[in-house]
């Protein structure tokens, strides 16, 4: 493991403490679990918003290396559109580029419902043989997205028992 390697890890370990620590006092303060103001509506935005900002930022890099001087994209702000959830809706805000040429992968353009995209996908993994582990590591490496073996449990469970 490289230094660099060793300091990502070391604040991925620091994020993931504060980030429990923060959950934490929000439920001591009782906000809920799920819902309109639930804890897991604002992790699921943190999350998404990140994603659609890193495939921007993939999508500008690989414009300007294939376009060289004739690149003259860059970001432009944001969009917001209202997500929804099994168990919430929230305001998304959605990274755009100057020339329009983003189109985002994760949460696609006018995709208003997160969870049956999302679950699609993962029972998708699921039937093709990908265990619990094999498809989180493919959402992370492939979305950008951590999904807990528990997650994933819980939405193949589902397709299990309304098929049995």
């Amino acid at each position: 493991m490289t230094k660099k390697q060793k300091n990502l890890s070391n604040n991925n370990v620091s994020d993931l403490t504060a980030f429990k620590r923060d959950v934490i006092a929000k439920i001591y303060a009782g906000k809920p679990l799920t819902g309109k103001d639930g804890i897991f509506s604002d992790m699921i935005k943190e999350v998404l918003e990140t994603a659609l900002s890193e495939e921007l930022n993939q999508h500008i890099a690989t414009e300007k290396s294939e376009l060289g001087k004739d690149f003259n994209n860059r970001k432009n702000g944001y969009n917001s559109k209202t997500l929804k959830t099994r168990e919430s809706v929230f305001t998304l805000d959605t990274p755009r580029d100057r020339n329009s040429s983003f189109e985002p992968q994760i949460i696609k353009k006018g995709q208003t419902v997160l969870n049956e995209e999302l679950d699609n996908k993962i029972i998708a993994l699921y039937g093709y043989g990908m265990g619990y582990r094999d498809i989180s590591e493919y959402m992370e490496d492939i979305y950008g997205i951590e999904i807990s073996k528990s997650s994933i449990t819980a939405i193949t469970d589902k397709v299990l028992l309304t098929s049995a």
